[in-house]
C-alpha cells in the first residue's frame, strides 16, 4: 500500500511539475508578444505624431518636385508704427531628383527704386500660399532670382538652384529701412497681410500647375534683427 501511495504522490509531483513547466512557458511566450506590440505601438505612434519631421519633409519635397536648399532667412523693416516686422521671407530651392522641371515664371519683379514688388507681364507657373494667425491668403507676391548656372528660361532643372523671395509687405525704398513706413501692408483688393511679429508661426505653401506641393513653416524668433536666420 506505501509503494502505491508513493508511486501515485510521485506520478502526481511529476505531473504538477510539468504542469508549472507548461505555464511558465505560455508566460513568457505572452510576455515576448506583449514586448513586441508595446515597440510597434511606440514606432507608429512616434512616426504619426510628426516626430521624425525628416521623412515628412523628404515625402513633402517628393511629391512637390522642389526641394528646399539651406534654411529661411526673413527680413525686418519699420512698419507705419516704426516696430520692426518681418516683411519679406527669402529661402533657396533646387529640383527633386527625377522631378519633371518645375516652371518658376512670376508675376513679379523688384527694381530697388520705388515700391516692390511691382506687377509684372506675364504667367506665372508657381502659387504661393501664405498661413498665419489664422488668415489664409491665396497667391501671395513672389520674385526669383536663379542663382549660379541657368540655361536661361523660367523652369528650374536638374543642376539649377532659385532663390524665392516671399513678399508679405511693400518695401518703400525712399524711405530708411529703420524709418516708419518703410514696409506697409499690402492692400490687393481681398485681404491684407497682417505683419509677422515676435512669436509668430506661418506656413508657406508653394504650388505648381501640376497642383505640387512644397511646405515650408517656421517661427519668428524673440529678437527681431534686420535679417534673421530662421534655419
Amino acid at each position: 500500500m506505501i509503494g502505491l501511495l508513493h508511486r501515485l504522490y510521485g506520478y502526481r509531483r511529476r505531473f504538477n511539475q510539468r504542469g508549472i513547466t507548461g505555464t511558465e512557458t505560455a508566460i513568457v511566450i505572452m510576455a515576448g508578444a506583449a514586448v513586441f506590440a508595446t515597440m510597434a505601438v511606440t514606432f507608429y505612434a512616434s512616426v504619426s505624431s510628426g516626430s521624425d519631421d525628416a521623412v515628412y519633409a523628404e515625402l513633402q519635397e517628393a511629391v512637390s518636385g522642389l526641394e528646399p536648399r539651406g534654411g529661411v532667412v526673413g527680413f525686418t523693416g519699420a512698419g507705419p508704427d516704426g516696430d520692426a516686422v518681418v516683411y519679406k521671407l527669402g529661402f533657396v530651392v533646387a529640383s527633386a531628383p527625377g522631378a519633371e522641371p518645375v516652371d518658376l515664371g512670376s508675376n513679379y519683379r523688384t527694381d530697388a527704386t520705388g515700391i516692390d514688388p511691382d506687377t509684372a507681364v506675364g504667367t506665372s507657373g508657381l502659387t504661393v500660399r501664405y498661413l498665419a494667425g489664422g488668415e489664409v491668403i491665396e497667391n501671395v507676391p513672389w520674385t526669383v532670382n536663379f542663382l549660379g548656372y541657368s540655361d536661361g528660361d523660367s523652369f528650374l532643372e536638374l543642376d539649377e538652384k532659385a532663390q524665392v523671395s516671399v513678399w508679405l509687405l511693400d518695401r518703400d525704398h525712399q524711405i530708411d529701412i529703420d524709418d516708419p513706413g518703410a514696409v506697409v501692408p499690402r492692400d490687393n483688393g481681398t485681404a491684407t497681410l497682417n505683419p509677422l511679429r515676435s512669436g509668430d508661426e506661418f506656413v508657406i505653401e508653394l504650388g505648381s500647375l501640376e497642383d505640387n506641393v512644397l511646405r515650408i513653416s517656421r517661427v519668428i524668433p524673440a529678437e527681431l534683427t534686420p535679417v534673421l536666420d530662421l534655419k
